[in-house]
């Protein structure tokens, strides 16, 4: 759990000196022609994620992990564009709350 909220939130500053041409790479990124090449940038960031979280699965657990890291990373991101708190705090504690009911 934690470490991987420390992996989504080093990748969120990675990318804040873009954050002002997200949405725009975004609205490309979901273009149809543009698929083939956004699903695999999404699973490869996912899977990015659960190695750099430690995460270590069985082969059948795999595919699961990377797909609830995505769909985890991707909602975070979303919420960070319109996140104006300093430091971004308010994405930091809403990226804490699925993984808190998650656990509980």
């Amino acid at each position: 759990g934690g470490s991987m909220i420390a992996a989504i939130e080093l990748h969120l500053e990675y990318i804040h000196p873009y954050k002002h041409t997200l949405p725009e790479a975004m609205a490309i990124c979901i273009e149809p022609h543009a698929l083939p090449y956004t699903l695999p940038l999404i699973f490869r960031t996912a899977d990015d994620l659960c190695y750099f979280s430690d995460i270590r699965t069985s082969s059948s657990d795999w595919y699961t992990e990377r797909l609830l890291t995505a769909a985890l990373y991707t909602s975070t991101e979303l919420y960070y564009l319109t996140d104006s708190s300093p430091d971004f705090q308010e994405t930091k504690y809403v990226l804490v709350l699925p993984l808190i009911s998650f656990v509980m």
